[in-house]
């Protein structure tokens, strides 16, 4: 086995991970593993820095090949704030999904829906 594919396998089945379902317009796909992680986001604007929050979901490519922006990811046991106070378990995916240098993994924007 590819010892990059069987680190990346830990890596999704260990603590961190998180199942969720993916949902776009073409139909919908079973039962995934994702990595969820939140960084802080800064801006400029005016001569005034400005963090925001953000949201970034990995995907292994031998579960979804090719993640499409604009697609929904349900989380449950999640709680994602929008900015209307909402809390949702939906993520929608936003912007280019980026391949990993392997190949093997999709780093993707997403927002609370």
């Amino acid at each position: 086995m590819d010892p990059f594919q069987a680190a990346l396998d830990a890596m999704f089945n260990g603590p961190g991970s998180l199942a969720a379902s993916y949902q776009h317009s073409t139909g919908d796909f079973p039962a995934i593993r994702v990595l969820l992680a939140r960084p802080d986001e800064a801006a400029t604007f005016r001569g005034s820095r400005i963090v925001q929050a953000t949201y970034e979901v990995s995907i292994r490519k031998s579960e979804i090949y090719a993640p499409i922006a604009g697609a929904e990811l349900t989380i449950p046991g999640q709680e994602f704030p929008q900015a209307s106070g909402v809390i949702t378990d939906r993520l929608r995916l936003t912007g280019d999904p980026m391949i990993d240098a392997e190949g093997l993994t999709w780093n993707c924007g997403a927002e609370p829906i």
